[in-house]
């Protein structure tokens, strides 16, 4: 592979002998089925080499950060094969080899979380092939509806990718909107009731019936130039509480999904609230009206009065606060928070509205999130119980999640991340909330969609009733393990668990949970009900490699429920444990990679080193 060595900048986009020519990557097609809490989908990506020269085209794209890959297989010039999972260092020198042979290996592996590259190290003039990823994700339900979102465009950010580690040199490329790649959408819906219904927001797309339910397709014409979301309403989602039983047969051993949907009472005694704005160049536009619009449906709408203690803005420059009026906290007035925002302070120079409007401005070097969330941690100050609640409003196009990550375990106050634009990762939103030091919890909303339903479910988890510990309980037969409680509890949204057992139980899994202001309460999930386990040993596979990631290192806390994650590092003994799950299950991981080899003729074997083409 054409990997610049680590001390030499990165580069930007193709090989000079590839500029000009025609993008190998033809068009990208996704089907998907919807079967009840499963979704289990198809990635398909064509290419044709039709630049007249050898190339070796390298393809960075996203994935649902919930997804676990199910195969990996390649089709090249008629003929079909099937990846190896390898750990990720074989699998590179295998690719390698292969190269230096005049073959045509395939490599497909993690650049980060959601992040996926796939090289094809030698495709000669007229060389066709089709990649196919096989993937598997539980779907969130929130009430009674639910929202499915299909990464398709990986959007530039700000910060260095390369130094945050999150893209090797070779993974970088150009933008141009010369590269537009056809999309094709399928998800079969066969479920759906009466009185259900499905939308999508983002892409023009035809429904046609189907046995029980629906097939949406895109509309020709469709790129992927911003996220596909799916949107279902009025659904019925999984029992409040339920619990399905399966054998694994690749461990040998029974395995338990619980999905709990908790009933977390509104706290009538808040009331207080943070506001964060990112206010980077990408967010002008729809992002930032539906910010704005967001703000306004989730304060106005309250019961209670709620008082706005702050609004914060930043960006790659630096941060700043909104000048308030000493000692005169900002309550929920129409009026008020409409003149707030009427001056579209989105299309000013940023540096204009530091010096006309804020105070307090930051030195220059708290630059970005991750320094940002730095001025809201420590200890809740104003001897009050807790700090009022962060509601961080951004299009997560920033490189450093590492970082951001680090930051957000030291915060004080729960923070609620909204993913906001066209392609927010939302697997990094995750990652930021879930390591909130109290525990917090992420939603996204495209411009497309109604900013008041993401204002209202924005609303039921801000007022919820703060949790301060989850527990599960199994029952008397102790599981061989079992997923690491939630540090949150949203209201009404599915919150899955996990567990192994040498035998199976028959007892019903419960969770319990307590209040930040005294009390709480538990919910049982029945008696298990079989299932084929078709796809949930990989899943539970899943679940388990994450938790061994996040195994705390040495001199690190046991009990922050993160241990190195947000970091990206582990103990030795958990890395180990990681790796070994993903090989025996088949699982992509940062340590595993896919990997086939497509034998040529000798007449047909390359004989130098073939043109970069990103």
């Amino acid at each position: 592979m054409s990997v610049a060595p680590p001390q030499t900048p990165p580069f930007s986009g193709s090989s000079p002998e590839t500029e000009g020519l025609p993008v190998c990557l033809k068009k990208i097609a996704h089907e998907g089925e919807l079967d009840g809490f499963l979704y289990r989908s198809v990635m398909r990506q064509s290419y044709r080499n039709d630049a007249g020269i050898d190339l070796e085209t390298v393809y960075s794209f996203p994935v649902s950060s919930e997804a676990a890959t199910g195969g990996f297989s390649v089709r090249i010039n008629g003929k079909l094969l099937e990846g190896e999972l390898l750990p990720r260092e074989t699998a590179e020198d295998r690719y390698e080899d292969a190269l230096e042979e005049g073959d045509s290996p395939v490599l497909l592996s993690e650049s980060s979380e959601g992040i996926l590259t796939l090289s094809i190290g030698h495709l000669a003039p007229d060389d066709v092939a089709e990649a196919e990823l096989g993937l598997l994700e539980l779907v969130s339900y929130d009430g009674d509806q639910a929202r499915l979102s299909v990464p398709t465009v990986l959007a530039p950010r700000s910060g260095d990718l390369h130094l945050a580690g999150e893209l090797n040199a070779h993974e970088s490329a150009r933008c141009s909107p010369e590269a537009g790649y056809p999309l094709s959408v399928t998800v079969k819906i066969p479920w759906l009731g009466r009185g259900a219904a499905a939308c999508c927001p983002s892409h023009v797309a035809s429904a046609e019936p189907s046995e029980g339910g629906l097939v949406l397709k895109t509309a020709a014409g469709a790129r992927p130039d911003r996220d596909y979301v799916l949107l279902l309403h009025n659904v019925k989602p999984p029992d409040k509480a339920a619990c399905l039983g399966f054998y694994d047969p690749r461990e040998d051993a029974w395995g338990r999904l619980a999905l709990f949907h908790p009933e977390i009472p509104r706290d009538t005694g808040g009331g207080r609230v943070s506001f964060l704005f990112d206010a980077s160049s990408t967010m002008e536009g729809a992002a930032w009206s539906q910010a704005r619009d967001i703000l306004l449906v989730s304060l106005l709408e309250s019961c209670d009065p709620v008082e706005l203690v702050s609004a914060s803005f930043f960006n790659a420059n630096g941060f700043a606060e909104l000048e308030l009026e000493p000692n005169e906290p900002v309550y929920t007035s129409k009026d008020r928070v409409n003149a707030l925002f009427r001056d579209n302070w989105y299309k000013r120079d940023l540096a204009e509205l530091f010096r006309s409007n804020f105070r307090d401005i930051r030195p220059a070097g708290e630059k970005g999130l991750a320094r940002t969330l730095a001025a809201f941690a420590g200890p809740a100050g104003d001897g009050l119980p807790e700090s009022p609640p962060l509601v961080l409003l951004t299009d997560c196009l920033e490189a450093g999640l590492a970082a951001m990550t680090d930051a957000a375990r030291e915060l004080a106050p729960r923070l609620f991340a909204v993913g906001l634009g066209h392609s927010p990762l939302a697997g990094h939103l995750r990652a930021i909330a879930e390591a909130a030091g109290s525990g917090g919890a992420s939603l996204s909303s495209a411009p497309s969609e109604d900013g008041r339903q993401a204002s209202r479910r924005l609303s039921s988890r801000i007022w919820a009733m703060p949790v301060s510990s989850v527990s599960l309980d199994w029952g008397a037969a102790a599981p061989l393990w079992s997923s690491p409680p939630p540090k949150a509890l949203p209201p009404d949204v599915t919150c899955p668990a996990w567990a192994l057992f040498k035998n199976p139980p028959s007892e019903a899994p419960k969770l319990v949970w307590t209040y930040l202001k005294g009390g709480g309460g538990d919910m049982a999930a029945g008696i298990p009900a079989d299932s084929d386990g078709r796809d949930l040993p990989r899943l539970l596979a899943r679940a388990r490699l994450r938790a061994a990631e996040r195994a705390p290192g040495p001199g690190e806390d046991p009990d922050d429920g993160l241990g190195g994650a947000g970091r990206g590092r582990s103990s030795d003994a958990g890395a180990e444990e990681a790796l070994e799950l993903a090989l025996r299950h088949g699982i992509l991981t940062g340590r595993t990679a896919w990997c086939l080899v497509y034998r040529r003729y000798p007449d047909q074997k390359a004989t130098g080193t073939p043109a970069l083409q990103q």
